[in-house]
């Protein structure tokens, strides 16, 4: 089974596909928290039972973001899966077809080397990060 994992801004969705079709879903018209992200994980297949992952890198809600690709990259090293990540594509079943085809190279490319020569997938982000206030550099540049 490959597990799909998308928050953007318009939804979170994790996903179960099998044979090229995404058998259960959840879908949250919100941007929706690591704890909960692990118990929607948790609520649709066991990790024993994941064999890839396919994961939206951005652009989307920094947070989001960054905690979805953490969470795919935790599994995929635990669990010693292959990972992709697929950019710019918000439909979960566009993103399943982008994401099987990689998967397959993913699992070619890992038949070759050693197991801990997986991928990491890192995120995109179409803005800096606004999750502090703006330093002062007035301040800063008297000294």
């Amino acid at each position: 089974m490959i597990l799909i994992l998308m928050v953007n801004n318009e939804i979170t969705y994790v996903g179960i596909a099998e044979s090229g079709i995404i058998r259960k879903a959840v879908e949250e018209k919100r941007e929706v928290r690591r704890p909960e992200l692990l118990k929607i994980i948790d609520s649709l297949t066991r990790p024993d039972k994941i064999s890839g992952i396919i994961v939206f890198r951005g652009p989307g809600p920094f947070t989001g973001t960054r905690v979805a690709v953490s969470i795919a990259n935790a599994l995929s090293y635990a669990l010693k899966i292959p990972i992709v990540g697929i950019k710019d594509e918000k439909n979960p079943e566009k993103l399943l077809e982008i994401g099987e085809e990689k998967l397959n190279l993913s699992r070619l490319a890992l038949a070759k080397a050693e197991k801990s020569q997986m991928d990491q997938i890192l995120p995109f982000y179409d803005k800096e990060p606004s999750i502090t206030y703006p330093k002062d550099k007035s301040k800063s540049n008297k000294q």
